[in-house]
């Protein structure tokens, strides 16, 4: 499945994510932002009767307020974290959930054991895990090394990377910790191993 994928950046950090696939019937926005409600709005009427999802990550004000506009003006469907669920209209979901978004299948990664305020969603060899760190999220490890990772909030242009990366950050030789500092071996250990 194609799937299209545009991105909003604000000028406080935060991004959001449009998606949109030949094959489903909608549009899918991932953790919105009101500035871009305009930019969102025309992918929105181009997309004639489909439905529209919105995706929360958390429970960040700004992307809730946005998801309640986007929900009353397109009669918009959202998901959000399970412990986040009093606020309606959202569906909560939590780890574990799959969700079928009009025929694009969607699994959710929460926090096993924990409080499920912040949940990641995995879709088409990609996940939107919002403010998690995902170097200390087993959930989230567990996920193919190949799988890419789009974050929410993040300096322009460093929101993405491969799950390989993440699971390198901490990542050093086993020698390196054994050796005295000062010398080339404590040295690479100061630089996380980077698979590409």
């Amino acid at each position: 499945m194609l799937l299209a994928q545009r991105e909003f950046y604000s000028c406080d950090g935060a991004y959001s994510y449009l998606l949109r696939t030949p094959e489903l019937r909608g549009v899918i926005v991932v953790d919105p932002a009101p500035e871009w409600i305009h930019a969102y709005a025309e992918s929105f009427d181009g997309q004639g009767e489909g439905p529209i999802f919105v995706l929360e990550t958390g429970s960040v004000r700004r992307s809730r307020d946005a998801a309640r506009t986007i929900g009353r003006r397109w009669g918009a469907r959202g998901l959000m974290p399970c412990d986040r669920s009093g606020l309606a209209p959202s569906i909560p979901v939590g780890h574990g959930d799959f969700v079928d978004l009009g025929g694009l299948p969607v699994s959710v990664v929460g926090r096993v054991g924990r409080v499920n305020d912040a949940v990641s969603y995995c879709l088409e060899g990609r996940v939107f895990v919002g403010d998690r760190r995902v170097h200390q999220e087993p959930e989230l490890l567990a996920l193919p090394e190949e799988t890419l990772v789009f974050r929410s909030h993040s300096a322009r242009g460093d929101n993405r990377e491969k799950l390989a990366h993440a699971r390198n950050v901490l990542a050093f030789e086993s020698e390196d910790w054994k050796r005295p500092p000062g010398g080339p071996a404590s040295e690479r250990a100061l630089h996380p191993a980077a698979v590409c």
